[in-house]
């Protein structure tokens, strides 16, 4: 992501660069022409003519581009703004439904390494227990929670952020 922001910039500078060459080159044409009441022939005036379109198409292009990058920063902050609120919901959530359950300090634990995805292994692992020790816990839980499987207790979480109908067959 960092090397397309530098990208861009670059492109942006080059842009300017190049505009700003432009129309330098554009005046002075003019002012040594005028200067000297010299006529420009017809090849000249289609080169000075693409000269002038050249820095009117430069000039546009780097605003519409510092526009759109603009408006895409205005929307990458409210899309993290808005992840951020979500987590924050998502985790209220998460301790709402442990405590409207009973679980144990343990058994919370437990279950937020489910929810987010390891297996009774890797949280015997990172726990420091034995795999038995877990599997007990993780019945525990289940049982609290009124679910049979991982899948049941994700989804009383997901079910809550998810509004998902499902639309009849045409």
């Amino acid at each position: 992501m960092e090397n397309n922001k530098i990208l861009i910039l670059a492109s942006g500078a080059l842009m300017a660069i190049s505009s700003i060459f432009f129309i330098f080159d554009v005046l002075e044409d003019f002012n040594s022409r005028l200067g000297a009441n010299l006529p420009y022939s017809d090849a000249e005036l289609v080169h000075l003519i693409f000269e002038l379109i050249a820095v009117l198409a430069l000039v546009l292009g780097l605003i519409q581009m510092a526009t759109l990058l603009r408006s895409l920063e205005r929307i990458n902050r409210a899309q993290a703004n808005s992840l951020h609120h979500l987590r924050e919901d998502f985790d209220a959530l998460i301790r709402q439904k442990f405590n409207n359950w009973g679980l144990s300090k343990t058994e919370a634990d437990i279950g937020l390494l489910i929810v987010r995805g390891m297996n009774n292994d890797e949280i015997a692992e990172a726990r420091g227990v034995k795999l038995g020790t877990i599997k007990s816990q993780t019945h525990s839980l289940m049982g609290k929670a009124g679910v049979k499987s991982r899948v049941e207790l994700l989804s009383l979480f997901v079910d809550e952020f998810i509004e998902v109908g499902v639309s009849p067959r045409k």
